[in-house]
């Protein structure tokens, strides 16, 4: 609401994220990624842990960066769990950075499609608001957590639940000719 009259509001908070980024990365000597991760961590073993995890996995797929390592065991440290605290690195691990990319790739252009459609319904922009915001949260929300199971299947459900405001117009004209 208190941004509603500033015009192109959604550049400028990306321009702030950006400058924040490339502040923290000049000012610390540290990368901006730890930095954030040392700070909403809840100890500093956790944040240590989570960077390992990126170092190792980054280069296991640097290994086998088409189809990925399926679910064979990755290289660890000896203490270190199997497990993963990120969907989209397991991603890339499992399945390569093909499916990684592609998957991405969907998310990406059907964001831009739905951000840069022409709707008149009101209702259907309050749908496709609230859409952008959960897919971008929970994208977030992926580089802290591996979805799988059911999870990983409501996340898959909810990327595909953003087409139908594609077809918007079509349904206008199907309403015409009955």
């Amino acid at each position: 609401m208190v941004t509603k009259t500033v015009a192109k509001r959604w550049w400028i908070l990306l321009c702030m994220v950006v400058s924040a980024y490339v502040i923290l990365d000049l000012l610390s000597n540290r990368t901006p990624v730890q930095v954030l991760l040392s700070y909403v961590s809840f100890n500093a073993l956790s944040a240590y842990t989570r960077i390992l995890q990126w170092y190792f996995v980054t280069a296991e797929i640097a290994q086998s960066p088409i189809l990925g390592i399926g679910f064979h065991e990755h290289a660890r440290l000896s203490y270190m769990s199997s497990s993963i605290d990120n969907f989209w690195l397991v991603t890339g691990l499992r399945y390569g950075m093909v499916s990684f990319s592609m998957l991405v790739l969907a998310m990406v252009v059907l964001g831009f499609k739905l951000a840069y459609l022409k709707i008149n319904d009101v209702r259907i922009l309050d749908y496709r608001k609230g859409w952008i915001i959960m897919m971008v949260g929970l994208a977030v929300a992926a580089s802290t957590v591996h979805f799988w199971n059911a999870l990983f299947v409501y996340y898959m459900f909810l990327i595909g639940t953003g087409v139908w405001m594609l077809d918007e117009k079509s349904d206008e004209t199907s309403d015409d000719q009955a």
